[in-house]
């Protein structure tokens, strides 16, 4: 642990640069109060936490074997989901090419101001985009601003999906979590069912809504919000 700190330590110094962690090549970015983390395999944001707590939220992962795999925070990109048969037969990856493929640092860390600025990008060659990734955290505060730009290579347009998917993990993740978000209504991704007309697969529309909480695999209702809000939510299988 002693010797984990000083590399954090030396990484706020010099403001940011690629290294390795973890045995993998990433771009580290240091300042006062939070540390962050992104991983070149992928692309992927691996670790954002303060420095003085040492508790990371994004330490989930595929476990794919692949060099470059989604973990923590990534980008879903040309799609959200899974490929067709066909397209899945010529290569395209669950969730588009972005966290598939290898990025590289274009513009390494510098000081601009208060703040700590790189920038990475990624070509992704089935889906014909170029993808421009704009990193900025603030000297001072755990703030991590994150603009992306995709550059359509093709000689035609075309229609995509692009969707950012954080992902949160024990130890940050237990059954005390509670994420705080605007979204009112999701889904359970893993619940699926045929639709009627056709062989393709789409969410349950049994509503996931802002006062239920799913623990241990039950979903639970958070009374306390649901009488704040006045809000009766409708019942679902899963409920307890």
């Amino acid at each position: 642990m002693f010797f984990r700190n000083l590399i954090w330590m030396s990484m706020a110094l010099s403001a940011g640069a690629q290294t390795m962690m973890n045995g993998r090549a990433s771009l580290v970015l240091g300042g006062k109060a939070a540390g962050v983390v992104v991983d070149l395999g992928g692309g992927s944001i691996v670790e954002f936490q303060f420095q003085d707590q040492r508790l990371n939220p994004l330490t989930w992962t595929s476990g794919e074997s692949a060099p470059a795999h989604p973990m923590g925070h990534f980008l879903c990109l040309d799609r959200w989901g899974a490929p067709s048969e066909a397209e899945s037969r010529n290569g395209m990856p669950f969730h588009g090419e972005a966290s598939h493929v290898t990025w590289k640092i274009v513009r390494d860390a510098q000081r601009a101001g208060r703040a700590i600025r790189a920038e990475l990008a990624a070509t992704l060659p089935l889906a014909g985009f170029d993808v421009v990734r704009r990193v900025e955290l603030s000297e001072d505060a755990a703030l991590l601003q994150v603009s992306e730009s995709i550059t359509n290579t093709n000689k035609l347009g075309r229609v995509y999906n692009m969707v950012q998917h954080p992902s949160i993990a024990s130890p940050f993740l237990d059954e005390s979590t509670v994420v705080d978000a605007n979204g009112r209504k999701g889904f359970i991704a893993q619940n699926l069912e045929k639709n009627a007309d056709a062989d393709t697969e789409r969410p349950r529309e049994t509503p996931v809504l802002h006062d239920d909480s799913l623990v241990s695999g039950i979903l639970r209702r958070c009374k306390a919000v649901r009488t704040a809000r006045g809000h009766r939510p409708q019942k679902s299988a899963l409920s307890k």
